[in-house]
């Protein structure tokens, strides 16, 4: 809740009862702002004076609690909060730890509205000095200008909450101006791809009959975020015909992967992807779409010979529906005829899962639950197969890739190769810059595929023209001019 003193406009206000000014308190019901006249003065010192008062008791009273510290507000109700605001618990969990390293240790200790602009302003400046100044073990060297603007960006999310919940009245973090961006640092400027790099790297792949090829062709010519490819499912494959009578393939792009949490079979949760406009298709061309089955036949063979060792069969679990209720059969699934068997039903998923383990744990049976037993899958109540819900990108053995062998790999050929570094995402700006450059794509069908809600994201961030690319546009003005 805030006070405030306004003018009163109304000349019929002013000649009835002689009222200049008017105190009014304003705060937020449900999202909907409400405002109430508390009294009217004829001065402005009176009104002020009368203002002053009235937010100090305010501020005494016993529904609102304005002596709280910011990491009193934090530890009471941000660290919860975050969990459930951020789509991903890893997103979270650097939220707070931006907190906890830079915030915190500086202004943790002052009340919520004690903080001034000049406390905001000078950490700030601190944090484009040097991080060495937030800990001994950093480089004497400034945070990068997206960290500053990050760290203020969440500390203004911070107050919305603490003004929501009326523990703060005026947050002056609104107030405090950032360093001027032409005298900061910027991260690392990693320029898109040249042609002549990425087939070298495609290339070095291809002639070591590398399983992951195909992983980082899929990326180059997608232009997908490294969790919406992680979360890819079989689902999410919808194979069609061109005009030419040719297969070709629609990726549809509904969830991306958390590193940060796992479900009971190891893998990555699914997430919705990360906007509105992150969900969409992206089609894939009949090249890649038959390089794109030939990835699959091999994931095939791997996960065939990886059966067959001994194995007779797995175990899986479907949630089934009857006309009455839901309930969880086990079946037992043959894997050289797929012939199925229901072994037990249960009412829940847990009791199901808890007999698997008791019945099949150690038994020459495959998909046990250490490795294979899935949770209930999202297929329709009239499939008999769980198969649509396995995940495109696994190891030889069908289980979880990490979320970091895919950047960590890029990187290992990038310096073999003599490359400049590169990152799984700078594909992601390699895709979108060759398709700019390409001269017969539309801005508008690019920013689709890439699921930006506006053509100004696709420009200011992820177009990055090479210098070629500019000089044959200016040798090309000059012969038209």
């Amino acid at each position: 809740m805030r006070v405030y003193v306004r003018n009163i406009s109304s000349d019929s206000q002013k000649h009835l009862y002689n009222f200049k000014y008017k105190v009014i308190t304003q705060h937020y019901v449900n999202g909907t702002k409400k405002e109430k006249v508390i009294k009217k003065f004829n001065t402005k010192r009176e009104a002020q004076e009368f203002a002053k008062k009235h937010e100090k008791q305010i501020r005494t009273g016993r529904d609102y609690d304005f002596d709280m510290s910011l990491s009193e507000f934090v530890d009471n109700y941000i660290r919860d909060w975050a969990m459930t605001h951020y789509k991903t618990s890893s997103s979270a969990k650097n939220v707070l730890s931006r907190l906890d390293r830079i915030v915190l240790p500086r202004l943790g200790h002052k009340q919520l509205d004690k903080i001034s602009v000049g406390d905001w302003e000078q950490l700030w400046r601190d944090m484009n000095k040097s991080q060495k100044i937030f800990d001994p073990k950093l480089p004497d060297k400034p945070y990068a200008y997206n960290t500053i603007l990050n760290t203020y960006m969440t500390t203004c999310k911070i107050f919305t909450e603490a003004e929501r919940l009326e523990k703060a009245m005026s947050p002056t973090i609104w107030r405090s101006e950032l360093p001027n961006r032409e005298n900061t640092i910027n991260g690392k400027n990693l320029r898109p791809l040249k042609q002549n790099e990425y087939k070298e790297i495609l290339n070095y792949l291809e002639k070591n009959n590398d399983r992951d090829y195909f992983f980082y062709k899929l990326m180059l010519s997608t232009g997908l975020r490294l969790g919406e490819a992680l979360a890819l499912t079989y689902r999410d494959i919808e194979f069609k015909t061109n005009q030419d009578d040719q297969k070709i393939i629609n990726l549809h792009i509904n969830a991306s992967a958390d590193p940060g949490a796992k479900d009971a079979n190891g893998f990555y949760k699914q997430v919705s992807a990360k906007s509105y406009s992150s969900h969409r298709v992206v089609p894939i061309g009949s090249k890649i779409t038959t390089e794109f089955m030939q990835y699959m036949d091999l994931i095939a063979d791997e996960k065939s010979n990886y059966d067959n060792k001994g194995h007779l069969g797995k175990v899986v679990i479907h949630k089934r529906k009857d006309r009455t209720k839901i309930y969880y059969a086990v079946r037992i699934v043959d894997l050289d005829t797929d012939k199925r068997k229901t072994v037990a039903s249960f009412a829940t998923k847990d009791e199901a899962e808890a007999y698997v383990k008791t019945t099949y744990q150690g038994d020459n049976i495959a998909n046990v639950v250490n490795n294979y037993v899935k949770s209930v899958c999202n297929c329709n109540s009239g499939s008999t197969d769980c198969h649509l819900c396995t995940r495109v990108f696994v190891k030889s053995d069908g289980s979880q890739i990490p979320y970091d062998y895919y950047r960590d790999k890029l990187k290992r050929i990038a310096k073999e190769l003599m490359l400049p570094p590169i990152t799984i995402h700078l594909l992601r700006h390699t895709h979108a810059t060759t398709l700019i450059e390409s001269d017969g794509i539309p801005l508008q069908s690019i920013t689709d595929r890439l699921g930006h809600a506006s053509t100004d994201t696709t420009t200011k961030i992820y177009i990055n023209t090479s210098n070629d690319y500019e000089h044959e546009k200016a040798k090309l003005i000059d012969e038209l001019f």
